[in-house]
């Protein structure tokens, strides 16, 4: 009788969705009974205790998707909402940082290029005259084709 009600519990477990070796192990636990050192008993505890607070996140997460069209962090577990607050934290942090830096450089950019762009222009010996392009693209132009023959 044990025997064929230990098949009927494996056979209601996996059609609910639970995997083989653990409804197979929730059977034989089930038919050892206690008397197996308590062993058994606390396998199924364990087993039974995990699965509801596998069941709790599922609810969890699913009430926090219908209160809404839009997902948001309080829809989850509270530990999943504390890690979006922080991951949010972070990224605001990280930008802050990356604009500091940045207006920094420019800064540092603006105060060098102040500088920079006297002494290039002198140092270059280039006056910026007007200077008559056609006769300078024509000189290149001949000066390019000469070479090429």
């Amino acid at each position: 009788m044990a025997k064929s009600f230990d098949q009927e519990l494996f056979e209601r477990l996996r059609a609910g969705g639970l995997r083989k070796r653990v409804a197979n192990v929730l059977s034989e636990a089930e038919a050892a009974g206690r008397g197996a050192g308590g062993r058994a008993e606390q396998t199924v505890r364990t087993t039974i205790a995990d699965l509801r607070r596998l069941a709790d996140e599922l609810e969890d997460r699913f009430r926090g998707a219908t209160r809404g069209a839009t997902r948001t962090a309080s829809g989850g577990t509270t530990k999943r909402s504390a890690a979006a607050q922080k991951a949010a934290a972070t990224r605001k942090r990280k930008a802050t940082q990356r604009s500091t830096a940045a207006k920094k450089a420019a800064a540092t950019r603006a105060k060098s290029s102040g500088s920079r762009s006297t002494s290039r222009s002198s140092s270059n010996g280039r006056s910026t005259g007007s200077r008559a392009r056609s006769g300078t693209t024509r000189s290149r132009t001949t000066a390019r084709s000469g070479s090429r023959s």
